[in-house]
């Protein structure tokens, strides 16, 4: 009986241990992906894009900033610059994706099509942006009609 129950221990030892190296990557596969992450940020833009995001959102609000801007601009570039972030992002893409998942992406990013959907990335962003803004500029007068309503609902004078 002892035999059977040392026999059942180092078994179920021997099992916990495969089973531990599977549902957890080593250091080296660990380092794997974190480096094919960073390698898939790199292709497919992520830097510029990132960058260009944060301008973008700058510069549509900069005559509300007013003279803060180029403090804010300072502060962004210490603490939300991307290379201060990137490590933060890829592991973000690690939570999402599998390894499996980004050296696909790669392969598909370092493609022509895949190329050229990273060099428009920022242009489909500008002008999905204007889009939007045009869309509400032409809701103005809605939305402005909305509010008087629900203004005058609650006592409120326009």
């Amino acid at each position: 009986m002892l035999i059977v129950f040392i026999t059942g221990c180092i078994f179920h030892q021997a099992v916990s241990s495969e089973l531990k190296k599977l549902a957890l990557p080593s250091s080296s596969s660990k380092e794997q992906f974190l480096n094919r992450t960073l390698e898939f940020l790199k292709i497919t833009g992520s830097e510029e894009l990132y960058d260009a995001t944060i301008k973008m959102i700058l510069d549509s609000h900069s005559t509300a900033l007013g003279p803060f801007k180029t403090k804010l601009e300072q502060l962004l570039a210490e603490c939300c610059s991307y290379s201060s972030l990137k490590y933060e992002l890829a592991k973000i893409y690690m939570q999402e994706f599998t390894l499996n998942d980004i050296n696909r992406m790669i392969r598909f990013y370092s493609t022509p099509v895949g190329k050229k959907l990273t060099r428009k990335q920022s242009v489909l962003m500008v002008k999905a942006k204007e889009l939007g803004e045009r869309k509400m500029r032409e809701q103005l007068p809605k939305l402005q009609a909305m509010i008087g309503e629900e203004s005058n609902k609650f006592g409120y004078i326009e």
